[in-house]
Formats: structure tokens, C-alpha cells, sequence
């Protein structure tokens, strides 16, 4: 028999088990989870403030990728999933005791649209300024740490092509001395 030990009763753990628990049954396998505080879920909980439900953790899960909603399912959790109506969905964020709605076009923190970005109280006129900087920077390439070198006072950026970044891809990378064996 197989002995595995979970480390961490969140829901990657508790998956992992729901995963090995029909090889369990079988006798093929025995698993321990391992939690360090005294409730399984790790940031997943519910709390109840003042007659209000609060969900902490995530809330959602994509539906393009339909594993989620599948284990909800086996779970015998599918009837009480609720769908988003993306007309009538806001978010908000509780900034010193305000809240905070998240502006329209901010997808994973990124701001895809200028005006409600530019407008919303939960971004400082300073970082609204940094923001702003970016669109008028020239295109660098992704590789490497030769943006952040450029953004912080290195040499400028040069606009990279497709073309040039596959020229550089296979060309053979110099092994670097670490600066304090310089």
C-alpha cells in the first residue's frame, strides 16, 4: 500500500484527497492531511458579521475551463452554483472603511479602460500619473530583466520585433558571473 502525505488542508489539499479517496476505498492507497491550523479550507471560509454572510477567498472560478464546475457537481454542490450577469456584477474594495468600486475595464488589476480608471478614487492621483507614463512608453521585449534594467535608469528601450526576438532565442546565452564573484 501506498502512504502519501498532504501537506496543507486548502483546496489544493483537500482536492488532492477527494482525488485519492476512491484509491483509498480500493486499499491501493493511504493519505494523511497535514493542516497547520485548527480548520481545514485555508483561506476559504464563511463568516457571519452582524447578520451578514461574508465569503472569504475566492468567490468565483472561470467557466471557460470546466473542471470547477464539474467537482462542484460530484460534489453535489452544482445546484447551488450561480451563474454572473455581467451587467449587474460590481466588485468592491474596502479602503479605510469605504467601499471602493472597482472601476469598469480593470481585469486582474490591469486597466484596460483610461477614463474609469483615471476616475476612480481607489488609485492615487501618483499612481494614476505612473499608469499614465506607460502609455507613452516605446514597446520592449519580455525577455529577461532588460525592462526592469531600462525602466530603472539603464539604457533606453529599442523597439523588438518578433523577428529579433527569435534571432536572440537562438542565439547561445553566455553564462553571467553573480556581481559579488566580479
Amino acid at each position: 500500500m501506498i502512504r502519501i502525505a498532504i501537506i496543507g488542508g486548502g483546496i489544493s489539499g483537500l482536492s488532492a484527497a477527494f482525488s485519492l479517496e476512491e484509491y483509498r476505498r480500493a486499499g491501493a492507497v493511504e493519505y494523511s492531511i497535514y493542516e497547520s491550523s485548527s480548520r481545514l479550507g485555508g483561506v476559504l471560509r464563511t463568516e457571519h458579521i452582524h447578520g451578514c454572510t461574508i465569503e472569504a477567498g475566492p468567490d468565483s472560478f472561470l467557466t471557460e475551463k470546466p473542471w470547477a464546475a464539474d467537482l462542484c457537481r460530484t460534489l453535489g454542490l452544482g445546484n447551488q452554483l450561480i451563474g454572473s450577469n455581467d451587467a449587474d456584477r460590481k466588485t468592491y474594495i474596502l479602503i479605510h472603511g469605504r467601499l471602493i468600486p472597482i472601476p469598469d475595464g480593470l481585469m486582474f488589476m490591469v486597466p484596460t479602460k483610461i477614463l474609469p480608471t483615471g476616475l476612480s478614487p481607489l488609485f492615487s492621483w501618483t499612481t494614476k500619473l505612473r499608469m499614465a507614463r506607460e502609455l507613452f512608453r516605446r514597446k520592449c521585449s519580455l525577455t529577461g530583466a532588460a525592462p526592469l534594467q531600462r525602466r530603472n535608469g539603464g539604457p533606453p528601450c529599442r523597439p523588438t520585433s518578433l523577428r529579433d526576438i527569435r534571432r536572440r532565442s537562438r542565439q547561445p546565452q553566455r553564462p553571467r558571473r553573480p556581481a559579488s564573484l566580479r
